[in-house]
C-alpha cells in the first residue's frame, strides 16, 4: 500500500461524488424516459457507473484512504 498525496485523495473524494449525484440522475430519470432504445442506454449506463462506484470504493478500502462527505 502506497501513500496517497492530499491532492489525489480530493480527486478521488470529488470523483466518487460526482459518480453518486450522476447514478442518482439516471436512476430519476429511468421511469420518464419512453423510447426503448434511450430506456436501454440508461439502464447501461447506471450499470456502468455502479461499476465505477464499486472500483473506486475497492481502491479506497485497499489503500485505506478516508474520503471526506461520507459517501463510502
Amino acid at each position: 500500500m502506497k501513500q496517497l498525496a492530499a491532492s489525489e485523495v480530493i480527486f478521488i473524494s470529488k470523483l466518487l461524488q460526482l459518480e453518486a449525484s450522476d447514478l442518482s440522475v439516471l436512476k430519476g430519470t429511468l421511469p420518464f424516459a419512453s423510447d426503448k432504445d434511450l430506456k436501454e442506454m440508461i439502464k447501461t449506463s447506471i450499470t456502468d457507473s455502479e461499476t465505477r462506484i464499486k472500483g473506486l470504493r475497492q481502491f479506497i478500502n485497499d489503500n485505506n484512504v478516508t474520503v471526506a462527505g461520507g459517501v463510502q
